[in-house]
């Protein structure tokens, strides 16, 4: 089986009330992934982001570790991530 060049994510920043679906890289690993999804939302919302420096990436109230992918990580399409402020 091939495993897929990128997943359908759902984005959640709980402390912004945001909730976007995004097109992510299955294999970038959490620590570059982390300034991508920073970078795409201080675009999206820069008012929101604009003082963010770092983010921490959780899925099932769980960071991330920065050496994971999504897909070692065992996040695939439809799932969610949530972002939260370091």
């Amino acid at each position: 089986m091939n495993n897929p060049e990128s997943f359908i994510i759902t984005l959640r920043c709980a402390e912004r009330g945001i909730e976007i679906d995004l097109e992510l890289p299955s294999s970038l690993i959490i620590k570059e992934l982390r300034g991508k999804i920073l970078d795409i939302l201080k675009n999206l919302y820069p008012e929101d982001f604009e003082t963010w420096l770092e983010c921490e990436i959780l899925h099932n109230c769980i960071a991330l570790m920065d050496s994971e992918t999504l897909l070692s990580s065992g996040i695939f399409d439809g799932q969610y991530i949530e972002v939260v402020k370091i």
